[in-house]
């Protein structure tokens, strides 16, 4: 039993360049890929009616921007209950909630560990600069007690100077 899936619609941004006015397709970039399942619990992998891999065709559909690693290219039917039904957010780190499942999609799941590490690097810049905030206040009371000493000194080198 063959499964044939046209492509051509999801790859659209990849296969479409743009026109003066609107996209086009490009030419020859059709693209068809057959999985063949039996009873018996075996696949084969036809691309563009070419035997092929599973490995070969996941290269190639992650290469064209399809995550098949979270499996988020596709919503079934099925699958949309379940994620109307999910928790805002997830309890732990390791459980999902519709929070991290957009995040997932969208991809800033990724940017969480460089946000962390900023996050860190912006508390460690705030004491160094809470510190020499300190430091500066010190060094301008000491300013303040030298430049009165100071201008007495002034005064009575004026009056030496009369």
């Amino acid at each position: 039993m063959y499964v044939l899936l046209p492509l051509n619609k999801i790859l659209s941004h990849q296969l479409l360049q743009p026109g003066p006015d609107a996209c086009r397709v490009v030419p020859n970039s059709s693209l068809i890929i057959a999985h063949t399942a039996t009873k018996s619990n075996t696949s084969r992998y036809t691309l563009n009616s070419r035997s092929s891999t599973y490995t070969e065709v996941q290269a190639l559909l992650q290469g064209r921007g399809i995550d098949l690693i979270h499996k988020r290219f596709l919503i079934l039917q099925g699958e949309v209950e379940s994620i109307v039904h999910m928790k805002h957010k997830g309890t732990s780190e390791h459980d999902g909630g519709l929070l991290e499942y957009l995040e997932d999609i969208i991809g800033t799941a990724e940017l969480k560990a460089p946000i962390k590490t900023a996050l860190a690097e912006v508390e460690q810049l705030g004491e160094a600069r809470a510190e020499k905030v300190s430091r500066l206040r010190l060094v301008e009371k000491e300013k303040a007690k030298l430049e009165a000493e100071w201008k007495e000194a002034l005064a009575w080198q004026k009056l030496a100077n009369d």
